[in-house]
């Protein structure tokens, strides 16, 4: 709210102090303090509430792409292992499945950036 413009005050960082530079002393009005600080505590408590969230989608996010990354070695692997044992048994184009396999992991890499995103 400070850097923002929205209070006229300064926080010396060294201290944590703030110091307000309003037009009118603050203690004049106990009760105008009082709701100014009470809003000022609801918008830090707010702020800390978002961050939380967004912590916990990151984390969310994290997990999701550590598990398709482990997905994806798996099935590479699997892929690899599947094309040697045909390749004594059989030299032909590669399956339906095998075609369809590129396609899903774009888009589930889509589908994961997406989320990342928001």
């Amino acid at each position: 709210m400070i850097d923002s413009g929205e209070l006229d005050a300064q926080m010396d960082l060294t201290t944590n102090a703030v110091t307000f530079y309003d037009d009118e002393p603050a203690l004049e009005d106990p009760e105008r303090t009082h709701e100014m600080l009470k809003r000022i505590v609801e918008q830090v408590q707010a702020t800390e509430q978002s961050i939380k969230e967004k912590s916990a989608a990151i984390e969310q996010d994290k997990e999701l792409l550590q598990k398709l990354i482990q997905d994806l070695r798996h099935s590479s692997g699997d892929k690899q292992q599947h094309q040697s044992s045909n390749e004594f048994t059989q030299s032909g184009p590669s399956g339906p499945g095998d075609r369809n396999f590129p396609g899903i992991i774009e888009e589930e890499l889509v589908d994961v950036g997406m989320a990342w995103d928001d």
